[in-house]
């Protein structure tokens, strides 16, 4: 029987919703069996090898998101992008952005692509789906289909397949990490007492653009935060403000504008507005180079409050944002200072600091001063 024309056209298209919180669970396990060197798929120990090797680093995020949203719902279209474009299709950008990413961070896994939104690239960044049609250079030609040709069998997973699938692409990308780390810090901690002048003589040195300082200003809110996100630098494409947010299931509840060079109020004013705008109350002004150009503070915080409703609390110096954070971190700060120099270093190497600037930090932890754990 022929339905009728209205009933035939225009019907919603909702797709799938991925649990970014059962996501999170997933990518966990597939972690320890990736760091358990048990027997591992072969396919797709070799599949990510080869993915890897794609001119366009972005391949390596697609492939390692389809297999975290086969992981973690059989149903998921392989090829999809954005939600909507089918009964089957999910947001790959949002697990990507939200998941896949900020688990890769913590964990020290490789995933080529240093963006906290890997999939805002081309060719994807406007597409709803993968598929061959996606326009790029005549000498990517092959590698998309290879890549297309792996997300056809990754449509076939599901459950412990999927999984293993997963576990898979993490100790690829976990070697490829070992490889190609240019630096590795010793088991040496600084105390509290000893790391805030390091820190601050560390800081002294070449900012990298404001790298350095936005990196390590990431770590520190890391040690307080569950979900921490960082920017490029200079990036103008991400709709969040500040360069560093803290998130809570996906949504942002705290930002930090930071600079190594000298702010001025008119910009830190824009800056409260923006955080208004996008619905916070709160925020971090980061000045890690405001000696030389005062700034002030009181007015300025005063401005913000009845310009915008918006709480703004400073630091010009990146040792006492540190002291802070110890405070309030939740694990004891024995823990805390052991985790600040590997944040730091991951953070960094994120970023792209130089080698030079690396094996300064990692320094830090291999003189005398450092105390064994």
């Amino acid at each position: 029987m022929r339905l009728p024309v209205e009933l035939t056209h225009n019907w919603p298209r909702v797709g799938l919703t991925i649990n970014k919180q059962l996501a999170t669970e997933r990518f966990g396990r597939a972690l320890v069996l990736a760091r358990s060197g048990g027997a591992l798929p072969e396919e797709w120990l070799r599949r990510t090898r080869e993915i890897g090797k794609a001119k366009n680093k972005t391949f390596t995020p697609v492939l390692g998101t389809a297999l975290l949203a086969k992981a973690t719902d059989r149903f998921v279209d392989a090829f999809s992008l954005r939600e909507g474009e089918s009964h089957k299709s999910y947001s790959a950008r949002s697990l990507a952005k939200e998941v896949l990413v900020p688990c890769c961070v913590r964990a020290g896994v490789d995933i080529r692509n240093k963006g906290a939104e890997p999939l805002n690239n081309q060719p994807f960044l406007r597409a709803e789906r993968i598929s061959l049609d996606l326009h790029v250079k005549s000498n990517a030609r092959v590698e998309l289909e290879h890549l297309c040709a792996c997300l056809e069998r990754v449509d076939f997973l599901e459950d412990s397949t999927a999984l293993n699938a997963l576990a898979a692409f993490l100790r690829v990308r976990l070697e490829a990490s070992a490889e190609s780390s240019p630096v590795a810090l010793g088991e040496g901690i600084l105390e509290l007492h000893d790391l805030v002048p390091a820190l601050e003589r560390f800081m002294a040195g070449d900012s990298e653009g404001g790298k350095v300082g936005q990196a390590l200003v990431t770590a520190v809110l890391e040690l307080v935060f569950g979900e921490v996100r960082t920017k490029a630098i200079n990036d103008p494409s991400s709709k969040w403000p500040g360069d560093v947010g803290a998130f809570i299931k996906g949504t942002q509840t705290l930002s930090a504008e930071v600079k190594q060079r000298p702010f001025v109020e008119a910009e830190v004013l824009l800056f409260a507005k923006r955080v208004h705008e996008s619905g916070m109350h709160r925020a971090l002004i980061v000045a890690l180079n405001q000696a030389g150009s005062p700034l002030d503070l009181e007015q300025i915080t005063f401005q913000a409050r009845r310009l915008y409703q918006v709480e703004l609390s400073f630091f010009l110096r990146l040792g006492d944002m540190l002291t802070e954070a110890c405070r309030y971190a939740p694990n004891d700060l024995p823990l805390v200072l052991a985790q600040f120099p590997r944040l730091a270093l991951k953070r960094m190497q994120q970023l792209e600091v130089s080698t030079s600037r690396l094996e300064g930090w990692a320094a830090l932890f291999s003189s005398p001063s450092a105390a064994g754990l």
